[in-house]
């Protein structure tokens, strides 16, 4: 094991929280185990570290490291892996996209499916949207995980003054009337994203689905629409 994969794991056990591991265990419903640190340590603590292996030009083993910090099982060993990963200087290539799908179909809550689809995933979207082709694929998956993952990666393109709200919703349009929660709530976020940068396309896509879909993804996607048009989404 190379010292910066022990720097990293004692790190992460000087931040544990056992009183923050129990809250965790019941919000995220998930088998853990978790050491209790909460997300925005881990994101400020990767950070922290991106900083210092940039510039003690150390990433080459970094990315080996982070590696083996997934091997950990713990929910903030895996998560901060996934955040180091997405901050590496080094180009996304093929073999980082299939290390995130290999990390999501071995994930068990949202919060880390939602890391790698939008902090990996999705950035690569970004740069080639061909790849989106391969995310629909997911929308009849058996697993749901990577239907919630394949829209949350449609989050970057609507934000930092991106605006592709067609992509958006030809992703969301096929899960509009799915029943599993955690699919719907990933619609309805990303829906409500959309609708912040390009509120009239958002409310068009939505209106057919005013007497469809349940109240909850409905109120949800609209609500970062102008109050006009929120309410011609979500009134009687």
């Amino acid at each position: 094991m190379s010292n910066l994969v022990i720097d990293l794991d004692a790190r992460l056990r000087a931040m544990a929280d056992p009183d923050e591991a129990a809250t965790a265990a019941k919000y995220y419903d998930s088998k853990g185990p978790f050491l209790g640190i909460r997300p925005d340590m881990l994101q400020l603590a990767a950070t922290e570290i991106s900083e210092e292996w940039t510039s003690n030009g150390v990433w080459d083993g970094g990315s080996e490291a982070v590696t083996a910090l997934w091997g950990y099982h713990t929910h903030e060993h895996r998560l901060l892996a996934v955040y180091l990963l997405a901050r590496s200087p080094k180009p996304f290539t093929t073999a980082i996209w299939d290390q995130g799908i290999r990390w999501l179909d071995e994930t068990d809550n949202w919060e880390i499916v939602d890391a790698i689809a939008v902090g990996l995933l999705g950035e690569m979207v970004v740069a080639d949207r061909k790849r989106i082709d391969e995310l629909k694929l997911w929308l009849n998956s058996d697993n749901f995980w990577r239907q919630r993952a394949a829209v949350m990666a449609m989050l970057p393109l609507n934000t930092g003054g991106r605006i592709h709200t067609a992509e958006t919703f030809d992703m969301c349009r096929p899960l509009m009337l799915a029943t599993e929660p955690h699919v719907r709530t990933a619609v309805a976020w990303v829906i409500r994203e959309a609708g912040a940068v390009a509120p009239e396309a958002t409310a068009e896509f939505l209106m057919p689905y005013k007497f469809k879909v349940v109240n909850s993804l409905l109120r949800e996607a609209a609500r970062k629409l102008p109050r006009h048009l929120e309410r011609s989404i979500v009134g009687g």
